[in-house]
């Protein structure tokens, strides 16, 4: 049985950003290459990143469009990302 990994907004914005040692970018492109599984928690999280470049946005939506996301209601994602907007 093949392994599955749910990964974490941690773990996202830090493969996004380069920012794991090579072995770790490596570990997580074969994770992302065979399934990437992301939980809708972590979509409200990365819809209130704020990167320090603009286009590092594109790069989130891309990433999570190739991602499956394991949901809830649309509407508590939408209203969790509203309040969170508001409080960061």
């Amino acid at each position: 049985m093949a392994k599955k990994y749910l990964l974490d907004t941690s773990a996202v914005i830090k493969y996004l950003n380069n920012s794991f040692s090579a072995e770790g970018l490596l570990m997580i492109d074969e994770i992302v290459d065979h399934e990437c599984l992301l939980s809708f928690i972590t979509e409200i999280e990365l819809q209130c990143w704020n990167p320090v470049n603009a286009n590092d946005l594109k790069l989130y939506i891309e990433f999570v469009n190739h991602s499956f996301i394991y949901y809830a209601d649309e509407k508590i994602i939408k209203e969790k990302s509203e309040l969170e907007k508001h409080i960061i």
